[in-house]
């Protein structure tokens, strides 16, 4: 169950990264993800990597990396899509957090 969560969590992370590179991805499986990875332009450091490591590691550093990950991708919503306002998902996000 924990694994489906994961995978559900990084499908959310992919979508809202897809959307900020203004790219359409047709079958965005995760065995495809290394080189939707390299055309992205803004994402987060070793994105690939440290996705690919919340899969196959510790259970609860994988929910912290997933942590980490979510508050840079919403730093970068609001570096590079300024005009969307993400406060009500930030909030529902780290209600459970925090």
């Amino acid at each position: 169950m924990l694994y489906d969560v994961i995978c559900e969590v990084q499908r959310n992370i992919f979508g809202v990264l897809f959307g900020l590179n203004k790219m359409y991805v047709h079958h965005p499986a995760f065995k495809w993800m290394p080189n939707n990875v390299e055309r992205m332009t803004i994402k987060p450091e070793k994105l690939y990597e440290r996705m690919a490591e919340t899969l196959i590691g510790n259970p609860e550093k994988s929910v912290q990396e997933l942590e980490l990950l979510i508050e840079e991708v919403l730093q970068q919503v609001h570096t590079y899509a300024p005009g969307v306002n993400v406060d009500e998902q930030e909030k529902s996000i780290f209600y459970f957090v925090k």
